[in-house]
C-alpha cells in the first residue's frame, strides 16, 4: 500500500507540473519534447481523478483527489481558452481574405493531387511549406488561372501564391540560422504583410536552439512593422509550447485559433509511402503544428483544416478580414 501511494503521489505531482503550459522548465529540449503529449497527459489526469473517486481501494485518499482535481483544472483552463469566443473578432466591416498554409511534404509530393486540393479549397493568398523548386513550379502552371501572383522564397523552401499583386517579396534570415519569406501585398488598394515560416523542428538540442533564434529574430522584427500583418507556416511548436506562447508574446502578435478552436495539423498521413514501419507510431499523434498569427488590426472569422491529400500535414485555414 505504502508503495502503492508514492506512485500515485509521484504520477499526480508530475501530471500537476506537465499541466503548467507556460512553466519555466518548459524552456528546456527535454520537457518541451515531453510537453507534445500536453493533451494526453490532460486524459490521463482525467482518467486518475475518476480512479480515485470510483476505484474501491484509491477511494479516501482526499489529498491525491484535491491535487489531481488542481491539475485538471490546469488543464481544462488552457484547453478551453482556446474556444472561448474573442471580442475583436465580433466586431463587423473590413475587407475579407482567406488566407491558408500547407506543409506539402516534398518526399511525398504528387503535384495533381496537391493542385485539386488547392482548387477544392480556394484561398486568397496559399503558402507552402516544404516544395522544392520543381515541385513548386509545376503547381504553379496547375493553379495560375487561381494564383496570378508567385515568389519563391530563395532560401527555406518556401512559397507563396496570391490573387492580389504582390508588391514586394524578399528572403531574409534576419541574422537566425533559417530562412523565411517576405511579401507585401496590395489588398483593396492598402498594403498587407505576409510572411511565411517553417523554424527547425527541435529534433535534438541543436535544432531547438536553432528554432528559439529564428523564432526571437522573427518576433523583434514583427513588433517594429505598422502595417497589418499575417505570419504563416510550419512553426514546428505545438499551440501549447512555451515557444510559441513567448513568439507571440513578443511580436504582440495572436494565434488566428484563439477563440476558434485546437486544429492538429500533425500527424495524418495514412499511405503506405509516408507511413513506413519506422512512423507507425505517428499516427497516434495529433498536434497542431502549422499555425497562423494576424496582427491587432485583422480579425479572425473562422479557423478550419482540409484533408492531408498526400502529405503528413493537415492545411490550415483562416477567414480574415483585414
Amino acid at each position: 500500500m505504502i508503495l502503492l501511494n508514492l506512485i500515485l503521489w509521484i504520477v499526480t505531482i508530475t501530471l500537476l507540473g506537465l499541466s503548467l503550459a507556460t512553466a519555466w522548465w518548459y524552456k528546456f529540449w527535454l520537457f518541451e519534447i515531453i510537453g507534445t503529449g500536453y493533451l494526453w497527459f490532460a486524459g490521463a489526469t482525467l482518467l486518475l481523478w475518476v480512479s480515485l473517486f470510483l476505484v474501491k481501494p484509491l477511494r479516501r485518499k482526499r489529498s491525491l483527489q484535491i491535487v489531481s482535481a488542481i491539475a485538471l483544472l490546469f488543464y481544462a483552463q488552457f484547453t478551453l481558452s482556446w474556444y472561448i469566443p474573442k471580442l475583436q473578432d465580433m466586431k463587423a466591416g473590413g475587407t475579407p481574405l482567406t488566407a491558408m498554409t500547407y506543409n506539402v511534404n516534398y518526399q511525398l509530393w504528387e503535384t495533381a493531387a496537391i493542385a485539386q486540393l488547392i482548387k477544392d479549397y480556394p484561398a486568397d493568398i496559399l503558402s507552402l511549406v516544404e516544395p522544392t523548386q520543381e515541385q513548386a513550379a509545376e503547381l504553379r502552371d496547375e493553379v495560375q488561372d487561381l494564383y496570378p501572383h508567385y515568389y519563391r522564397a530563395t532560401g527555406g523552401n518556401l512559397s507563396l501564391f496570391s490573387r492580389y499583386p504582390i508588391k514586394s517579396a524578399k528572403t531574409d534570415n534576419l541574422k537566425s540560422p533559417q530562412h523565411s519569406l517576405f511579401a507585401t501585398l496590395e489588398i483593396a488598394g492598402k498594403p498587407v504583410q505576409v510572411i511565411v515560416v517553417r523554424p527547425p523542428a527541435p529534433q535534438n538540442k541543436s535544432y531547438f536552439n536553432r528554432r528559439k533564434q529564428v523564432l526571437r529574430a522573427l518576433a523583434a522584427y514583427v513588433k517594429q512593422q505598422k502595417t497589418p500583418l499575417i505570419v504563416m507556416g510550419d512553426f514546428n511548436t505545438t499551440a501549447w509550447s512555451f515557444y510559441l506562447h513567448e513568439f507571440t508574446q513578443r511580436s504582440r502578435l495572436r494565434n488566428a485559433a484563439a477563440g476558434h478552436g485546437l486544429h492538429p495539423t500533425w500527424y495524418y498521413a495514412s499511405s503506405a509511402k509516408a507511413t513506413p514501419s519506422t512512423h507507425k507510431f505517428f499516427q497516434f499523434i495529433k498536434i497542431p503544428l502549422d499555425h497562423i498569427l494576424v496582427s491587432s488590426n485583422i480579425r479572425v472569422e473562422q479557423v478550419t483544416t482540409a484533408p492531408p491529400s498526400v502529405s503528413d500535414h493537415r492545411p490550415l485555414i483562416a477567414r480574415l478580414r483585414i
